[in-house]
């Protein structure tokens, strides 16, 4: 049994969209507990916060390509569904900024001192989950396999899973609750910026509310012309900037290339980005006081 096939067995479907973190070492290495452990929640708190949808995608069509496989087919097959692949990776990302990840510790033999930390992590980390996968290797009479044993789901981590899984269910937005909840979660003088930008944003666009279980937001689309939009406004006060994603269409392309160069100009310093930019995240306090050229930039 190889790894891919073990990995499924810890839960993990196509719809869920959750991001996995896997280290993979031998019982011989010396580094399996303090080390490995840090590097892991090292790469799931800078991973939660920077990896966006667009990095993923890219990230796993460069893994296609090296591997002599098509992108877009391997996705499809993987989802069983040929019209998901855009909202798995925007889902994906959501689960990502809200926690919602599984870090995977991978061994032919768990150490016990190891297999504590994670039943530790796994029964305080919300939503996130913590497991060990450990691989024993067998042989005997001419055959040889790896038998897969999941560690680290104790009854008070499954019990906290559940209760997590209730709270993150996703929701339908609309006006009304993405700004009660842009209320709670900004400042006064934030609030009421973005409510005015979302009222400029009704007049020249339809709009399009989130599904997020934790944050709502709302993209200004152009339906003629694409199904998506080139940004979403955060019930947090971050802008994503996606224009990259304008691709569904001629139109949407032709779009595209005329805004690209608008939004560039307004140098976003403060902004987080993936290494070839398909999505840039702008904190409020740096896209506010540039609202007005923002809606000029991507209004024809």
């Amino acid at each position: 049994m190889d790894l891919s096939e073990s990995v499924r067995r810890i839960g993990v479907e196509p719809q869920d969209a959750v991001v996995t973190l896997v280290e993979v070492k031998r019982k011989s290495d010396t580094r399996l507990r303090r080390e490995v452990v840090g590097q892991m929640l090292d790469y799931a708190a800078n991973g939660s916060l920077r990896w966006t949808a667009g990095f993923l995608q890219e990230a796993f069509a460069a893994t296609c390509e090296k591997a002599g496989a098509d992108p877009t087919r391997s996705l499809e097959q993987f989802l069983e569904d040929d019209g998901r692949d855009e909202s798995f990776w925007q889902s994906a990302e959501s689960n990502l900024r809200a926690g919602r990840m599984r870090l995977l510790f991978v061994a032919d033999e768990i150490p016990a001192e190891l297999l504590r930390i994670v039943e530790f992590l796994n029964e305080r980390m919300a939503p996130t989950e913590v497991l060990a996968l450990e691989l024993r290797y067998f042989t005997g009479s001419g055959y040889s396999t790896h038998v897969p044993r999941i560690l680290g789901r104790t009854l008070a981590a499954v019990a906290q899973k559940e209760g997590s899984a209730r709270s993150n269910a996703r929701r339908a937005w609309d006006r009304e609750s993405f700004l009660l909840d842009l209320a709670e979660r900004t400042d006064w003088e934030v609030a009421r910026a973005i409510a005015a930008f979302l009222s400029e944003c009704e007049r020249n666009f339809d709009i399009t509310w989130g599904t997020g279980a934790q944050t709502g937001s709302f993209t200004p689309r152009r339906p003629m012309i694409s199904a998506r939009g080139p940004i979403s406004v955060y019930s947090d006060g971050r802008l994503d900037i996606k224009s990259s994603w304008l691709n569904d269409s001629p139109a949407a392309i032709e779009w595209r290339e005329r805004i690209k160069p608008r939004l560039e100009s307004l140098d976003w310093r403060q902004a987080i980005s993936s290494e070839k930019e398909v999505t840039l995240t702008v904190p409020a306090a740096e896209w506010l006081p540039k609202a007005t050229e923002l809606l000029a930039a991507i209004v024809d």
